[in-house]
């Protein structure tokens, strides 16, 4: 689908936990006591699931022939929330959204007195982007 000399654009947001945060063992207690499944599949990151890399459509366009070398670049950004904007972001995550709507709300429950005595969180993001020209 791509013209010859075309570029393709691969990107994602990523969340980056800093190392020792105690947030993220406040948050990742809450998990694994109140949705313990959501917690053993995406173990360490509390929350939004997409900060587990997902290396795969990036090394498969590095490895095919028809385009050229892969440049990345990234982008951080923090980005500050309140704990009920923090919420509704995790309202919008899938795993998040198939939950039994029991059980998400107790989780949202924990999730918030958690950024209540923390005064909210800033998520570090970083952009990821991948691109490379069509041969």
């Amino acid at each position: 689908m791509l013209v010859a000399d075309g570029t393709i654009a691969l990107w994602w947001n990523r969340q980056r936990w800093r190392p020792g945060d105690p947030l993220r063992d406040a948050l990742a207690s809450v998990y694994r006591e109140r949705v313990p499944d959501l917690a053993a599949r995406h173990p360490g990151f509390p929350g939004l699931v997409g900060t587990v890399p997902a290396p795969g459509p990036v090394d498969q366009l590095a490895a095919c022939p028809d385009f050229g070398p892969v440049t990345r670049s990234d982008f951080p950004w923090p980005e500050h929330y309140s704990p009920a904007r923090y919420c509704e972001l995790l309202r919008t995550q899938s795993d998040h959204r198939m939950l039994p709507a029991a059980d998400l709300a107790r989780l949202l429950d924990g999730v918030a007195a958690a950024l209540e005595d923390a005064g909210g969180i800033t998520v570090d993001y970083v952009a990821e982007l991948s691109v490379a020209r069509r041969r």
